[in-house]
């Protein structure tokens, strides 16, 4: 697990198999990474909140979980 500078998301977008999205914060749009991710059809991972919830319609390329712990992030991978 790593973070990963904004102008380094794009090309690691492009080579990754999934995304887990681990900011638990109730956030005020919907998350550009995601947005991102999952035009790219890749794997998404994220908590369940309520503004991601609200833009997704098919569940075909994202989990949600519900704990929002760094050992459950984890166990993830």
């Amino acid at each position: 697990m790593e973070h990963v500078a904004s102008e380094d998301k794009d090309n690691l977008l492009g080579i990754s198999d999934l995304v887990i999205y681990g900011s638990c914060l109730n956030e005020q749009s919907f998350p550009s990474v995601l947005v991102q991710a999952m035009c790219l059809e890749k794997l998404v991972i994220a908590p369940d909140l309520e503004i991601i919830r609200k833009y997704v319609c098919s569940r075909i390329h994202i989990i949600f979980y519900q704990d929002c712990t760094c050992q459950l992030k984890y166990q993830l991978l």
